[in-house]
């Protein structure tokens, strides 16, 4: 997103492993989002998996990203 934004020297930097991303991340994303009903968490968690999967690339932060911004954003 930063590149099509003309921002030239942006790289991706993994602070946690892929398998975090796409197995734990999610739980603290929902907690930091206030999310507590449990078939919206599981709901979103299957949603968060599944873009991550679709979107998976060496720099995965894009699926991270795609799932805040298509599904989170309101």
């Amino acid at each position: 997103m930063a590149r099509r934004e003309s921002f030239r020297d942006v790289a991706f930097v993994a602070l946690a492993s892929r398998e975090y991303y796409r197995d734990g991340f999610i739980h603290e994303l929902l907690a930091e989002r206030g999310i507590t009903n449990r078939t919206l968490s599981e709901t979103a968690t299957d949603i968060y998996r599944t873009l991550f999967d679709i979107f998976n690339a060496e720099t995965y932060g894009d699926s991270i990203a795609a799932f805040v911004q298509l599904i989170l954003k309101t």
